[in-house]
């Protein structure tokens, strides 16, 4: 059995990340329509970089499971503890040199585009007429659901600046879904009476921060 886990769990550790990651999508959403700019060719080496970080990150993490497995079966062996502690200590050193490498990436993506990430991010604000990230903007990134030939994806929502009110619709978000083939009804409530749905938070800017864009189920 321990020979097993020991030629079986490497292997293993190696192909789980690698299937995990194999959905993750590298291609920025201005694909789909083909209008794409300089920026967004730092967005496709963001996105390989961030992909290879996750699948490295998640082997090291699994090498901690393997480290403790050889150690739970080493059965007080000094030889064969001091492996699993060598596994170990490699393991979190790969992890420390993989957090050191996205704080790398992601500053040296803010240092290209002048302080101001073209990386969209969900809840990040951003320009809505441009579809880009600043500083500060009337829309905030969401990810929608895809439909009517639009695929799935990131979006830069304009903020609900019409509702001023408990209950008033989100027309803007109601007004994308329904262009995208999905008839769907979201308003502003406050989060906390929301007992079973979906919210979309930072839409509602003109009421208190915990009121969202929600849906009843």
């Amino acid at each position: 059995m321990k020979r097993f886990l020991r030629s079986v769990l490497p292997v293993l550790l190696v192909l789980a990340p690698a299937a995990a990651q194999a959905q993750i999508k590298l291609l920025p959403p201005c694909t789909a329509t083909g209008n794409c700019g300089i920026g967004d060719i730092l967005v496709v080496f963001v996105n390989l970089a961030e992909f290879l970080l996750g699948i490295v990150g998640a082997v090291a993490l699994g090498y901690f499971v393997y480290g403790g497995f050889v150690f739970i079966l080493s059965r007080g062996n000094k030889g064969e503890v001091d492996r699993a502690f060598g596994i170990l200590r490699s393991a979190a050193i790969g992890i420390f040199i993989i957090f050191l490498s996205g704080v790398f990436v992601r500053f040296t993506t803010q240092a290209l585009t002048g302080g101001q990430s073209r990386i969209p991010t969900v809840g990040e604000t951003c320009v809505s007429s441009s579809q880009t990230s600043a500083a500060s903007g009337d829309g905030i990134w969401v990810l929608l659901p895809g439909g009517n030939d639009i695929p799935e994806g990131l979006y830069c929502m304009k903020k609900e600046e019409a509702a001023t009110k408990a209950g008033d619709d989100c027309l803007n978000l109601n007004a994308e879904l329904e262009r995208r083939g999905r008839k769907t009804e979201y308003s502003c409530v406050d989060v906390n009476t929301v007992k079973d749905g979906s919210c979309v938070r930072g839409l509602c800017s003109k009421l208190p921060a915990q009121f969202a864009c929600c849906i009843s189920q």
